[in-house]
């Protein structure tokens, strides 16, 4: 399983953009490929699309990703007197950061 966050214009995942990063998940059957759950510990990935190979003539229609997420309470702000600073920048969400 491969993952990207963009798709080329064709459909097909667009990876150049993770330079030698290989973004794969490689995974062997411990028997007949039948109902299988892979549900891997110690890692998260963030992707918005993903790419499955090596399973020719399976059915992929029970196929399920599984959103993971952390909605957590600020932890800490940042004040600054100095009126030349930034301030504060947004969340990796994309959501604005807490008012300095």
């Amino acid at each position: 399983m491969r993952h990207a966050e963009v798709l080329t214009a064709d459909g097909a995942l667009y990876t150049d953009s993770l330079r030698s990063a290989a973004a794969t998940d490689g995974y062997t059957f411990a028997g007949p490929v039948g109902r299988t759950k892979l549900a891997p510990t110690g890692t998260v990935h963030g992707f918005r699309y993903a790419g499955i190979t090596g399973l020719a003539g399976a059915d992929l229609t029970g196929l399920e990703a599984v959103a993971v997420s952390a909605d957590l309470a600020p932890l800490a702000g940042f004040r600054c007197s100095d009126p030349t600073s930034p301030g504060c920048t947004t969340t990796s969400s994309g959501a604005p950061g807490q008012t300095c």
